[in-house]
């Protein structure tokens, strides 16, 4: 029996959500001043330095009398406390307690997890990745500590972690730095959280957890094999990029509004199947479906994409043959302008 392969084109358009990149935030510590960020001599070619830039315009966070910023420096847990609140509104000026006193006071009322709180020597110590995660699902209204506290702020897409969007690439026993920080903070505003929620006393449970992110540099070897060269071909196509989920590798145009080509694993063990998703049906599109087949090694023609075209204009179905590989193009009657590519290895 052929073994069949079924792609699927459709016209269709597709919203994606932006993944933010959390990488924590910093503090306003009493030998900081105000600078303007674009003065501070170390961080003109920082990697950070727009998010620098924001922070110090926002006065999350200062610079020190020396004109720098010190983007590496480690982090303490009263410094990163600091910047977190005031990220979230936070006036600690309107107390009369010294620093970091009405900072501790106002986020103990949350049920955070501060090591601060209980020993003050606690406070003047470098804060981990690992705490930050555990302080902002806490922030968000759960309760998760370890592992889970990362799963969750990685499934939230509220940190892209530090080397990959895993557990052990969050790398969580690493101390943040000023720059991560001050990233950390942007990255949980623009991901749309407002406000500190109270951290609740008992655990939650986990069917709460949201999924870990697909991480791309996982994929069964035929993928992968996809994906790397769909990496290079999307070079020549300006406005699209290479996206990977848990269930398929995709290209799409930057942005919310694009066309969107799906490769997903087949349910079929070692077959493949792709899907076409088209905003408009353009030439593009077509093309980048091309691009899609031959980046499986189908040695695709030239009238192969006016083949696809003349099936999505006029709804007739079409048969090309690939090498050993026949190709139905067939107009679906369920979707408009839906084109199935049906292939079957003899």
């Amino acid at each position: 029996m052929n073994a069949l392969k079924k792609i699927n084109l459709s016209l269709v358009l597709l919203i994606t959500l932006s993944s933010g990149i959390v990488e924590s935030h910093i503090s306003a510590a009493d030998t900081t001043v105000k600078a303007d960020a674009a003065v501070f001599s170390d961080a003109k070619s920082h990697w950070a330095k727009a998010t620098i830039a924001w922070a110090t315009e926002k006065k999350i966070v200062n610079g020190y009398p020396d004109g720098t910023f010190k983007p590496d420096l480690k982090v303490k847990e009263a410094e990163f406390l600091t910047m977190f609140a005031n990220a979230f509104g936070f006036d600690a000026q309107s107390s009369k307690l010294a620093w970091p006193e009405p900072t501790y006071n106002y986020l103990s009322e949350f049920n955070f997890p501060i090591k601060g709180a209980i020993d003050k020597n606690l406070r003047t110590a470098y804060i981990n990745r690992l705490q930050v995660a555990e302080i902002i699902t806490g922030a968000n209204g759960v309760n998760f500590t370890g592992n889970n506290a990362i799963q969750y702020i990685l499934g939230k897409k509220l940190s892209n972690g530090k080397v990959s969007p895993t557990i052990s690439g969050y790398m969580g026993t690493d101390n943040l730095t000023r720059a991560e920080a001050v990233t950390f903070i942007k990255n949980l505003l623009d991901q749309g959280m407002s406000k500190l929620l109270p951290r609740p006393q008992e655990a939650s449970a986990a069917s709460l957890l949201p999924a870990l992110p697909f991480d791309p540099t996982n994929l069964p070897p035929a993928i992968a094999t996809a994906y790397t060269k769909l990496q290079a071909i999307i070079k020549n196509y300006p406005g699209f990029n290479v996206t990977a989920t848990a269930d398929h590798i995709g290209i799409a145009k930057d942005g919310n509004k694009f066309d969107s080509v799906i490769f997903k694993p087949a349910n079929i063990k070692g077959q493949v199947s792709i899907t076409q998703l088209f905003g408009d049906g353009s030439s593009t599109s077509i093309s980048l479906a091309v691009e899609l087949l031959k980046a499986q090694g189908l040695e695709i023609k030239e009238d192969f994409a006016a083949k696809v075209k003349s099936a999505m204009n006029i709804g007739e179905k079409a048969t090309v043959t690939v090498g050993k590989i026949e190709i139905l193009i067939a107009p679906s009657p369920d979707v408009k302008d839906n084109v199935e590519f049906w292939y079957a290895i003899n």
